[in-house]
């Protein structure tokens, strides 16, 4: 069990505008086996941190979920790909955090360009 302060940051992402979908999910999207699935996902966060997530995805027969990470292609847009192995319905659906340690790594970055270019 997982700590109150473990989900903070995990309630801060918002996850919208996912793409495809048809009519909101209610019918499926379709695919051909081993053609590439890509899907995008909108990942808003209150602030200036930065989110992570994942896309996870399932066929009918399995219990697991597979997961693939998101890749950010800018502006909130974040997208990841799939590749169904057989015929059937997939599932798929998403995951997203506050990235503390990457929000980090943006900001002493940004600081170190800063100060560098104060010297010159």
């Amino acid at each position: 069990m997982h700590s109150l302060e473990h989900w903070a940051g995990q309630q801060r992402v918002l996850i919208t505008r996912v793409s495809p979908e048809v009519d909101g999910g209610r019918f499926a999207v379709k695919a051909i086996v081993n053609d590439p699935v890509s899907v995008q996902v909108d990942l808003l966060v209150d602030g200036f941190d930065l989110p992570s997530g994942y896309l996870l995805f399932r066929h009918e027969s399995e219990t697991e979920w597979q997961r693939v990470s998101l890749q950010s292609l800018g502006n909130d847009r974040y997208e990841a790909t799939f590749y169904p192995q057989q015929i059937g319905l997939y599932t798929y659906t998403f995951e997203a955090w506050v990235n503390h340690s990457l929000t980090w790594q943006r900001n002493i970055t940004r600081h170190a360009r800063e100060f560098s270019a104060r010297r010159r």
